[in-house]
């Protein structure tokens, strides 16, 4: 989502619009009656741009959902093209071994159809689900080593690929008030394992989450999030925290900007991001964001439409 990148992923405590399916499922009951939205996401990821031969990912996504007071419905894909470097093709789960260091490359593709409830305990507390529907295709292979990642990427997409069909659950917590709410997110709790056609396979590993947000009287909106577990990356395991802010500057327009940092790196390198929405009409908003780390390590662009009340 863009408002959710716009502040770096500070969002588990904010949600409240139909990206609330993924962000915290508990959002629903908290946020407007009728949401709609439409999002599309680029970010690439390299660990180091002045080498040809760095580990690298490309992500794209596509997101649309409907909210209607706290029940949603939403379809969202994600790509998620992988460079990495091994020592020999077994370390990453691929048939074929040879010697030497290899190339492995990668592509998953998740089409989530999903269906999203939340529910009130008591006042201020709220519980939510989504029950997902997972069509995964995955292409696994040893690339070329003389090739640089840039041009690895680009050929990620001529890989054969094996499809599986799975289904998944996250579940979300909301505790508190306007002025101030905690929140708690526990996705893929089934960690569905998809193979490839070369015998290697990737599972979905299980992420829990946990925000705060805090509004002023003024309407700025301040919101911090924190992995509570690692997830396993090509870039090494990570663990991020992230601080955001939002703030309505007028009628129309809106302004977001945030950082997030990755606390388990030995070379931690902040991510910042930026976001603008305006407001062409009541209830219809047109977002834009964009992401990028130190030394470029991360570049990503976000827009998206979307409407409520």
């Amino acid at each position: 989502g863009t408002r959710a990148l716009g502040m770096a992923g500070a969002f588990v405590a904010v949600a409240d619009d139909a990206t609330a399916a993924y962000w915290n499922p508990a959002g629903l009951a908290t946020g407007s009656f009728l949401s709609l939205l439409l999002d599309s996401q680029r970010t690439e990821t390299w660990m180091d741009r002045t080498d040809p031969f760095t580990p690298a990912t490309s992500d794209a996504s596509l997101f649309t959902g409907l909210s209607i007071h706290s029940v949603a419905m939403s379809y969202y894909r994600l790509r998620t093209n992988q460079i990495d470097q091994f020592q020999n093709l077994e370390a990453a789960g691929a048939s074929k071994v040879q010697g030497g260091t290899a190339m492995v490359r990668s592509l998953v593709i998740t089409r989530h159809a999903a269906f999203t409830r939340a529910q009130p305990l008591w006042v201020g507390a709220h519980v939510g689900a989504t029950i997902r529907y997972i069509r995964g295709t995955i292409g696994l292979d040893p690339g070329d080593a003389a090739l640089a990642m840039g041009k690895l990427l680009d050929q990620v997409y001529d890989l054969d690929r094996q499809g599986k069909n799975d289904w998944d659950l996250d579940f979300g917590l909301t505790l508190g008030s306007p002025e101030i709410r905690g929140g708690l997110v526990a996705r893929n709790l089934r960690q569905p394992i998809f193979s490839g056609p070369e015998g290697g396979s990737i599972q979905l590993k299980r992420q829990v989450r946990a925000g705060l947000a805090v509004r002023s009287v003024g309407g700025l909106l301040v919101a911090t999030d924190i992995d509570l577990n690692r997830a396993m990356t090509v870039h090494g395991d990570r663990r991020s925290v992230a601080v955001g802010a939002e703030n309505r500057l007028g009628e129309w327009f809106t302004a977001r900007g945030g950082a997030r940092f990755d606390v388990e790196g030995k070379n931690s390198r902040p991510v910042g991001a930026v976001c603008f929405s305006v407001a062409p009409s009541s209830g219809l908003y047109l977002d834009a964001q964009m992401t990028r780390g130190r030394d470029s390590v991360e570049r990503g662009w976000d827009f998206a439409g979307r409407m409520g009340c």
